[in-house]
């Protein structure tokens, strides 16, 4: 079927339907709709943040699997890629790849090395 005709079944415009901006209305709805999820999930979110602050992101994970907003689907998302980073090693530079494995005096040491080479 050449453009012309599929264009004139689709409608007089020019541009197709499925391309069209999202009018005023539906962007207000979409907002208030995530709002709404977000206040659903406020209480897994919260606790998914103590679990980020403690780098238990293997928790958090688990806790966010039921997160309908996208705030959890991204912080479940997020926790995914904290997890798959390596955990321990040291890279080219001498420090640990990941410090927060480290206890509170290697890491001070850590952070020296990075203050003498400046």
């Amino acid at each position: 079927m050449p453009a012309q005709a599929m264009m004139r079944e689709l409608g007089t415009g020019t541009s197709h339907p499925a391309f069209a901006p999202y009018s005023y209305d539906q962007v207000a709805d979409m907002k208030t709709q995530e709002y709404e999820l977000e206040i659903q999930d406020a209480d897994i979110l919260s606790a998914a943040r103590v679990y980020i602050d403690a780098r238990e992101f293997s928790r958090a994970i688990h806790l966010l699997k039921d997160g309908r907003s996208a705030k959890a689907q991204f912080i479940r998302v997020y926790s995914k890629f904290m997890v798959s980073l390596p955990h321990s090693g040291v890279n080219a530079n001498g420090l640990r790849l990941c410090p927060w494995k480290s206890s509170e005096k290697q890491a001070m040491r850590d952070w020296h090395k990075l203050d003498s080479r400046s």
